[in-house]
């Protein structure tokens, strides 16, 4: 290759090739130098301009790699590699709505992967863009072989983005897949957004004799039993769930909303003092705190109640 190129100065192929053996045996300072040669006769050679930043990457020059592939980039907008490296790079850096649009245009330019996909989905699902995330997981799952665990997630996306019809397809595979507890909490979940309420309670009592110590599936159990109207049995579950994880909020949150309903505001007020300690910043629990505080006619704890929550608010 080298007396190729010594003897073809006009022919860039060569040194180009030249440069990709340099970097293959790791000799970054030949692949630099190979590379700079290249763009003297070839500014717009977008291969030399990748290796370049290989080169420079690999020696620690981050900000020429940068460069080298910024310059790449304006000579061709679908070199694959150049496009993988510097949304890569982008990820690092938090760059991450540039990144999406350089993996956007790595899909179109054939480089597709389940990994660029993957990354895709989650580059959304960090910007709630819920639809768009599912949609990028399905993509991902067409080009494999999914497992329980990405039928569970592409489930939970879809949930999320309202797919509910979707989401049934998907947490039913993973019951077919890997028929475990959580397969079935997953599916019950999807059965209950979709107001499937008697299916949900089956896959949830299902879920429990597979992992009675799985203790969600009480509190799944509760709200599908608050939404069918089994008033006892959604206050004997929420009880239950609250007994085995008493340092989470919303179990006390949703037992207070409970009795609530049935017109205990005494007992939904100590709830919903629970819930406000245990987790302060969230605001729903202390909007119905005051609500009934006002119904009770305690309007001086309601004022104090309304201060504290007007600092929590600004301190978030």
């Amino acid at each position: 290759l080298i007396e190729c190129c010594d003897s073809n100065d006009s022919d860039v192929q060569y040194c180009l090739a030249l440069c990709r053996a340099y970097l293959g045996i790791d000799d970054f300072d030949m692949a630099l130098s190979t590379s700079e040669s290249i763009l003297i006769t070839d500014p717009n050679a977008v291969d030399a301009w990748y290796m370049r930043a290989a080169a420079s990457l690999a020696m620690g020059s981050r900000d020429v790699a940068l460069e080298s592939l910024n310059t790449g980039l304006t000579c061709s907008t679908s070199h694959v590699p150049t496009l993988e490296l510097l949304s890569g790079l982008l990820l690092e850096d938090g760059e991450n709505q540039k990144a999406y649009g350089l993996l956007i245009q790595l899909v179109r330019s054939g480089g597709g992967t389940p990994p660029v996909h993957k990354t895709l989905s989650e580059i959304a699902q960090n910007s709630g863009l819920w639809r768009v995330a599912s949609q990028h997981w399905a993509d991902m799952m067409s080009m494999i072989t999914p497992t329980s665990v990405d039928y569970l997630t592409a489930g939970e996306l879809a949930i999320m983005a309202g797919d509910l019809e979707y989401a049934l397809l998907v947490c039913t595979n993973a019951v077919a897949v890997d028929s475990t507890a959580q397969s079935l909490v997953a599916l019950g979940e999807a059965q209950f957004a979709a107001k499937l309420i008697p299916e949900s309670v089956l896959s949830f009592r299902k879920a429990l004799e597979f992992d009675p110590e799985m203790h969600k599936i009480h509190f799944n159990l509760a709200n599908a039993f608050e939404l069918s109207g089994r008033i006892e049995e959604a206050e004997q579950e929420f009880e239950l769930y609250i007994l085995r994880e008493p340092a989470d909020p919303d179990g006390y949150y949703n037992l207070a909303a409970h009795h609530v309903k049935l017109g205990n505001i005494l007992i939904a007020l100590s709830l919903l003092n629970d819930s406000c300690e245990l987790n302060p910043g969230t605001i729903q629990p202390h909007l119905l705190r005051i609500e009934l505080l006002e119904q009770t006619g305690d309007l001086e704890s309601a004022v104090e109640k309304i201060t504290d929550l007007m600092e929590i608010t600004l301190d978030n």
